[in-house]
C-alpha cells in the first residue's frame, strides 16, 4: 500500500518568513523521519508540548509531544518536521482529536486544586 500522494507535505504548512515556536502546535512529521509501514497522513501529524527543539533560536533540537493519531508519546529533532500544520489542511478527526486534547487538558488544571500536597 502506498500513501505518498496522500502525505502532508510543505503546501500544508503555514508559511511564514519568521522561524516558529512549535511548543503547542500541530505538526508535520517529513514522511522520510517515519519508518515506512507509518508513512502515512494520520501518522505525520505530532502535537508538540515542550523541549528546547521548539525554540527556532535554542540550541537543543528535540522536540517533545505525542502522535495525534493514537496518542503515543514521542520527540523528534526539530529538523524531522516539516512545519506548523495550517488550519485548512487539519483533517476532520484531527480537529476533534485537539479539541478532545484540550478538554482533558482544561479538566486537568482543575483537578489539582483537590490533590493534597506531600511536599510540605
Amino acid at each position: 500500500m502506498n500513501n505518498r500522494a496522500s502525505l502532508f507535505d510543505s503546501s500544508h504548512t503555514v508559511q511564514s518568513s519568521e522561524p516558529q515556536d512549535y511548543k503547542g502546535k500541530l505538526l508535520i512529521i517529513r514522511a522520510d523521519a517515519l519508518n515506512e509501514e507509518f508513512r502515512t497522513p494520520e501518522n505525520q501529524l505530532f502535537l508538540a508540548n515542550g523541549g528546547f527543539g521548539c525554540k527556532p533560536d535554542a540550541l537543543g533540537r528535540k522536540v517533545f509531544g505525542c502522535f495525534l493519531s493514537d496518542g503515543e508519546e514521542s520527540y523528534f529533532s526539530r529538523s524531522d518536521f516539516i512545519g506548523i500544520i495550517s488550519d485548512e489542511h487539519i483533517p476532520q478527526w484531527a480537529k476533534e482529536k485537539l479539541e478532545q486534547l484540550n478538554s482533558q487538558s482544561e479538566e486537568q488544571k482543575i483537578a489539582p486544586e483537590n490533590n493534597i500536597n506531600l511536599n510540605m
